[in-house]
């Protein structure tokens, strides 16, 4: 896997949620914290990026409409997130526009910085390399919701349970997951057991 080429990387190397196995998979996702009020992490979001912005949270089937979606790689070695739940993306290779080994809290407050991201997109590393780069902490790659090859799609939801998280919490999680599944139905719910407890 080390030795692919970055772009056919991209596009071969993630997983079919439909089809979840906790000891092998790579997805990109959207991740938050379920803890926080919806209409707060709403307005923190639209604060940063005032760009056609859309309310993931009311409305995540117009995700593709987000010029800017901040997402994250993980895998079942690598499962750090932002948040314990979130929803599983399916990504055109052509939309990604950035990769970053660390939250970076990319900020698009207008057309000119979205064209700089646009001009300045490069793949430079596989989703191996690119994972071996990467702190204990989440990853962050920058997506662009729409472009002429295709649109960022949800394909389903996922929720974490990882050893040190406590009885309450996981059931939090999957609530959390469910309510989210109210506006995406079609979406699947994928219970993500981190190494740990595997």
């Amino acid at each position: 896997m080390y030795n692919l080429n970055p772009v056919e990387s991209w596009k071969m190397s993630f997983t079919d949620p439909k089809r979840h196995d906790n000891k092998h998979f790579c997805y990109i996702v959207w991740a938050h914290h379920e803890q926080f009020n919806e209409d707060f992490m709403a307005a923190v979001e639209k604060a940063g990026n005032k760009m056609n912005y859309i309310d993931i949270f009311k409305n995540p089937e117009s995700i593709a409409k987000r010029p800017v979606i901040s997402a994250s790689v993980i895998t079942n070695e690598h499962t750090q997130t932002f948040g314990q739940t979130g929803y599983i993306l399916s990504v055109p290779v052509e939309n990604i526009l950035l990769l970053s080994p660390r939250d970076i809290n990319i900020l698009v407050k207008d057309n000119d910085e979205m064209e700089k991201l646009r001009m300045n997109r490069k793949l430079s590393l596989n989703v191996a390399r690119f994972l071996g780069n990467c702190s204990m902490t989440y990853n962050e790659v920058v997506v662009e919701g729409t472009t002429p090859f295709g649109k960022v799609e949800i394909s389903a939801i996922f929720y974490k349970q990882e050893s040190w998280y406590n009885e309450e919490m996981n059931e939090a999680a999957l609530k959390h997951a469910l309510r989210l599944q109210e506006k995406v139905p079609s979406a699947p719910i994928i219970r993500v057991i981190c190494q740990d407890m595997l």
